[in-house]
C-alpha cells in the first residue's frame, strides 16, 4: 500500500481567496498613502479595511434582524 502525497508545499496552508478591486489613479494614491502612514504595505492594508467594514456592517444587519 503506497500513498501518495501531493508535491505541492502549500498542501498545509490554509485555502484563500483572491479579491480584485479595481481604483482610480486618485483612489490607489490615498489608500497607498494611508497604508504607508500605518507602516503597512497595500495589500494588507486593504485586506484590514475590507475585514473591518465587513465585521460593521454584519453587526449593522445583526441590529436590524433582532429589532424585527
Amino acid at each position: 500500500m503506497n500513498k501518495q502525497m501531493p508535491n505541492d508545499k502549500s498542501a498545509n496552508k490554509p485555502l484563500t481567496k483572491q479579491m480584485k478591486v479595481f481604483l482610480s489613479h486618485q483612489e490607489h494614491a490615498v489608500v497607498t498613502m494611508a497604508a504607508n502612514m500605518k507602516g503597512m504595505n497595500v495589500g494588507d492594508y486593504m485586506k484590514q479595511a475590507v475585514i473591518n467594514q465587513a465585521k460593521k456592517d454584519a453587526k449593522e444587519m445583526n441590529k436590524i434582524i433582532d429589532s424585527i
